[in-house]
């Protein structure tokens, strides 16, 4: 999977057309109703259209290995301070010549100073997983992050 995709998710425009097109066909205090409790739901919606499509993108993502993502600052990748919980699905594509194929997750923070840390490492190979079969996704991997930023 190439790190260094950016796939098109347009979230200032789906967020503001979101209840709109829930919307769509009803009149009066009907639809007032309807745009307030869009707008309340907006958020989880984009979270899951964000969510889908990148599932489609892992779906057609080549298997070529791509280069390590570049560091990049807590806040803005994970919206400030707290507990986030990271998803990953891994999903072997591409075996070597002798049938083995292995990934590697991490994830590094970096502070505004510039100051690295990696948080996060697991290793999946077929030899934890021996059954897996290429192309089938294996279970979601879950990272518990804590990040806590400068006051």
């Amino acid at each position: 999977m190439s790190r260094n995709a950016r796939l098109p998710v347009g979230l200032e425009a789906f967020l503001r057309d979101y209840p709109l097109q829930r919307c769509r066909g009803r009149s009066g205090n009907d639809a007032r109703n309807c745009i307030a409790a869009a707008q309340r739901l907006a958020p989880a919606a984009a979270e899951m259209h964000i969510q889908n499509v990148f599932r489609q993108y892992l779906t057609s993502a080549p298997a070529a290995p791509a280069a390590n993502l570049p560091p990049s600052l807590a806040n803005p990748r994970f919206g400030g301070s707290g507990e986030h919980k990271v998803f990953f699905e891994v999903v072997p594509v591409k075996a070597d010549s002798t049938g083995k194929w292995a990934a590697r997750l991490e994830i590094w923070l970096v502070d505004g100073a510039g100051k690295e840390s990696n948080v996060f490492l697991y290793d999946v190979d077929n030899s934890r997983y021996p059954q897996q079969r290429i192309g089938t996704p294996l279970t979601p991997i879950v990272a518990t992050l804590v990040v806590r930023t400068a006051s």
